[in-house]
């Protein structure tokens, strides 16, 4: 299933200026512009994910900039159901990117590593997207039956 930008924001609690400003920064963004453009499940995790970070740790997003496509391609590539209780490790200054059980530990880096518990953040948006709204609704007259008589052909 594929969003819109709006319902990018509406999901993502990302503001319009700060999309606009992260489209022109994160080069997994940067050819989604207009009204044209569509968002995966995946793009929007990796969005809740950059933006959690950039909010707790008051980071500047161009520092996300160097690993923010493999974030996205880690989000987009994985399979819901196989990241239960897994943790995305996220090496700044090593630029790498990779999901990994929580008992495989200690990392090794030369820099700062983001440890981030991904089953949290894809359950938290499992949950925005499948809200009451998403549930068939019931229709407001009845179901009429129709039969139809197949002609054979001649």
């Amino acid at each position: 299933m594929r969003y819109t930008p709006a319902q990018a924001l509406e999901i993502t609690k990302i503001s319009r200026e700060t999309l606009r400003y992260w489209r022109n920064v994160l080069p997994p963004l940067q050819g989604k512009k207009g009204k044209s453009a569509r968002y995966s499940a995946g793009d929007l995790l990796a969005l809740l994910i950059i933006n959690e970070i950039v909010s707790v740790f008051e980071m500047n997003i161009a520092v996300i900039a160097s690993v923010a496509q493999q974030i996205f391609t880690t989000c987009q590539g994985v399979r819901w159901h196989q990241i239960s209780d897994k943790q995305l490790v996220i090496d700044i200054k090593g630029a790498n990117v990779s999901i990994v059980p929580p008992t495989d530990s200690p990392y090794s880096s030369n820099g700062m590593l983001i440890i981030i518990n991904i089953d949290f953040w894809q359950q938290k948006l499992r949950d925005l997207l499948v809200t009451d709204e998403a549930i068939q609704f019931t229709l407001p007259f009845n179901p009429l039956l129709v039969k139809n008589k197949i002609k054979a052909a001649s």
